[in-house]
């Protein structure tokens, strides 16, 4: 468990020191803006696409929050070859 804490904390301070030498460069307000938003990007793309994920881009198990709200096949692009499909009379 204190190898889990060094290791965060050693990741902290290393996004720490990327985010520092910038903001001495460029200004504050555009870092932090930069780094909410690449923040924000991550945590929905988390939540849209699950931690597992194989080589050709599609999810090995089930989405882990959405599935509540949606069904998984919309994402997995089943249920838009199912319209088309239909729509072309086949």
């Amino acid at each position: 468990m204190e190898l889990v804490m060094w290791i965060i904390v050693g990741i902290v301070a290393g996004l720490a020191c990327i985010v520092l030498v910038p903001v001495l460069v460029v200004g504050t307000w555009f870092v932090v803006m930069t780094v909410i938003l690449g923040l924000a990007d991550g945590t929905i793309w988390l939540l849209d696409q699950g931690w597992k994920r194989n080589r050709s881009g599609r999810s090995n198990g089930k989405l882990p929050l959405l599935e509540e709200y949606l069904p998984s096949s919309i994402y997995l692009g089943e249920h838009v070859n199912a319209v088309v499909g239909a729509e072309k009379g086949n």
